[in-house]
């Protein structure tokens, strides 16, 4: 890759200037193997090499026209991420994500003894999970008649009180892990929405996840290693999250545990 960045006004101007936008950033991996943390850290690396935020996201959405990953990626998704890869810079003491050690983890997956998920499975005080409906477990979650903000998508957002969603919730697949503080805030664009940080209440939930694939550049060796040893990407992904829970340095009390409907399992830990 070079880092020869061609000034453009739109994709247009960047297809007309000739330029391949492979040279300067690294294609998308598919929906499902990292998408989302791939917008924001293209976005980082054409700070570093001198772009706007304009024409980051010029180059981003050029990359994914043209490799098309398989979902949709809205405009708000994208430019999000660049506000945030922009705004990293100026926050003082900001501290880069350290990058996942592969031997700990095998260590944590291939230990004598690992959770697997049928063990995790038996952990749960609700041994029937087919009677666990979406309006029982966000009322354990979710105790008392707190705001909360739900959604069918991640465009209709909408904070109410708890009792308000009572028998709607199995139709929405998207939460705010904490209860918020008011109906409406204030984006950092100045805009009123019912999600953003100004409404969102203090932590109750630290939502963790696995995006392992076969497909990955760093899960893919692991994940082939461990089906040679009859360890399914379900029963590693235990194995860590249980980890979270168990370390004598970290101790984060696990709160609840739900299949994302692709190949990961999500932790919902209690701080």
């Amino acid at each position: 890759m070079n880092n020869s960045l061609i000034i453009a006004d739109n994709i247009n101007d960047l297809q007309m200037s000739g330029v391949d936008v492979d040279d300067m950033i690294k294609p998308p991996p598919r929906a499902g193997t990292g998408l989302h943390p791939w917008l924001f850290g293209q976005a980082c690396k054409l700070k570093d090499i001198g772009a706007t935020p304009e024409e980051a996201a010029i180059y981003i959405r050029a990359s994914l026209d043209k490799h098309e990953p398989g979902r949709e990626v809205f405009d708000r998704e994208l430019n999000e991420a660049v506000r945030n890869a922009f705004l990293q810079a100026q926050r003082p003491g900001a501290i880069a994500w350290p990058k996942p050690k592969a031997k700990d983890i095998k260590a944590i997956v291939e230990r004598e003894g690992a959770f697997t998920l049928e063990r995790l499975k038996g952990c749960s005080p609700h041994k029937s999970l087919e009677n666990l409906t979406a309006e029982n477990a966000i009322g354990i979650l979710f105790p008392g008649n707190p705001l909360l903000c739900l959604a069918a998508s991640q465009w209709d957002a909408q904070t109410l009180e708890r009792e308000m969603w009572r028998g709607r919730e199995g139709n929405l697949q998207f939460i705010v892990p904490s209860p918020m503080v008011k109906p409406f805030g204030v984006t950092q664009d100045e805009r009123k929405s019912s999600r953003c940080l100004d409404n969102v209440g203090p932590r109750r939930f630290l939502v963790v996840e696995y995006d392992m694939s076969p497909e990955s550049g760093f899960w893919g060796p692991l994940v082939r290693r461990w089906e040679k040893k009859d360890i399914s990407i379900f029963d590693a992904q235990a194995a860590l999250l249980v980890n979270l829970a168990t370390n004598p340095g970290l101790r984060i009390p696990l709160a609840c545990v739900v299949h994302s409907g692709n190949k990961r399992l999500v932790l919902r830990p209690r701080l």
